[in-house]
């Protein structure tokens, strides 16, 4: 990943210390919609069956906090869904949620990074996780740190996971922009004092950026970054 430093690199200019991208729907197009046409194809089970059993529940965000292993997790979802899936077709169903890099957002990354601390707050599972590393390594070294609710055992919104990322960048959450496509993970974030951006498509990120005294591709339109 791109070399930030513990504590970030500082803008002169009052700017943001960091900014804080989530993965999906802001650096990823990520939808379930294609998670569960590929476990009703799998399964033999109609969509219109599947679908309005499928929710974010407690078990779903036990997985994201890491508190439930794949294995537990495919069982509650066959349980859930009334299906027969096999441990593949599970998890190519559950991988089936990635559509590739959202349009536009890959050049602003790189036009970030090593300018400023960038950093990824993701809500996810160890299954995603594994996959989204592999299909798209390149973008992730931009990062220079990744923060994965699996691995640190809270998720969004919960203010202890926002906290957390701002005491791991060295950062007041004043100093933290945060893009997230979620109005709860926003307004999460504006509670613990983020400058937060709800993000509809990767125009707003550059709005954003533009705004706080970055033009829409990352370079820097005012100042500069002391490193």
């Amino acid at each position: 990943m791109a070399g930030g430093g513990e504590n970030g690199r500082r803008r002169t200019d009052g700017g943001p210390r960091a900014i804080v991208f989530d993965l999906g729907n802001v650096v990823l197009d990520v939808d379930f919609a294609r998670v569960l046409r590929a476990w009703s194809r799998a399964s033999g089970v109609p969509l219109a069956d599947i679908a309005p059993r499928f929710s974010v529940d407690e078990a779903y965000r036990r997985f994201e906090r890491g508190e439930m292993a794949p294995a537990e997790y495919h069982r509650h979802i066959c349980d859930t869904l009334g299906i027969g899936l096999s441990s593949t077709d599970f998890e190519q169903g559950w991988n089936a949620i990635f559509g590739g890099l959202v349009p536009g957002i890959e050049p602003v990354l790189r036009s970030l990074s090593g300018r400023i601390t960038i950093a990824c707050f993701t809500n996810t599972n160890e299954v995603h996780k594994r996959r989204w590393s592999e299909l798209y390594a390149g973008t992730m070294a931009l990062f220079d740190r990744v923060f994965v609710s699996s691995d640190m055992g809270c998720r969004k919104p919960d203010e202890a996971a926002f906290m957390r990322v701002a005491t791991e960048l060295g950062a007041d959450p004043t100093e933290l922009l945060f893009f997230d496509d979620h109005p709860d993970n926003v307004a999460g974030a504006r509670r613990c004092g983020y400058d937060e951006v709800l993000v509809t498509s990767v125009q707003d990120v550059q709005t954003a950026l533009r705004s706080r005294g970055l033009d829409g591709t990352g370079r820097w339109s005012r100042g500069d970054v002391g490193r």
